[in-house]
């Protein structure tokens, strides 16, 4: 997962926080038996991983709220929103997409009713207006190549390393 920096952590969006998504588990699979159909999972200090089935988003707390990724879907969020209130009872501020499949990012109306921003890399946004889907949230914060995600005592540093990719 991400290096960790002092209270930040790096996450490269194709990379890392892709890197979930794109096991086999993820690509369709069903969940292995050996395997609960849904969890969180502490990674760092204040970094968790949230899974349901073969779906899989961080969580970074800090002092000042919650940074979310790729809030699936709605019945997705739902849990995912219940899951955090069982690690902090701060709000989600933040929610960023690593790409603009609906399948993964479709879910985010819980966390704008709440406030949260959402952030997306240009291109992501790009493809959201070009094939516009009611149940994704529209990006608040676009960025080209890197983007700081600050919040408090934590920080999540999102860095686009293919211009014309989706991230």
């Amino acid at each position: 997962m991400g290096r960790v920096f002092r209270g930040r952590y790096r996450i490269p969006a194709c990379a890392a926080v892709l890197s979930f998504l794109t096991s086999p588990v993820a690509s369709g699979q069903a969940v292995p038996s050996f395997m609960k159909f849904q969890e969180t999972e502490r990674l760092a200090d204040g970094l968790y991983a949230f899974r349901q089935g073969a779906y899989r988003s961080l969580f970074l707390v800090s002092d000042e709220g919650v940074i979310i990724t790729d809030p699936v879907s709605t019945v997705f969020a739902k849990a995912f929103r219940e899951e955090i209130a069982k690690v902090t009872n701060r709000p989600v501020r933040y929610v960023v997409y690593s790409h603009s499949h609906w399948d993964r990012i479709g879910g985010g109306r819980i966390f704008k009713d709440e406030g949260a921003r959402f952030v997306a890399q240009e291109r992501c946004a790009e493809n959201l207006k070009e094939t516009p889907n009611l149940n994704v949230v529209p990006p608040d914060i676009t960025y080209a190549k890197t983007h700081k995600v600050k919040l408090g005592d934590k920080a999540l540093d999102l860095d686009a390393h293919d211009q014309k990719a989706d991230v």
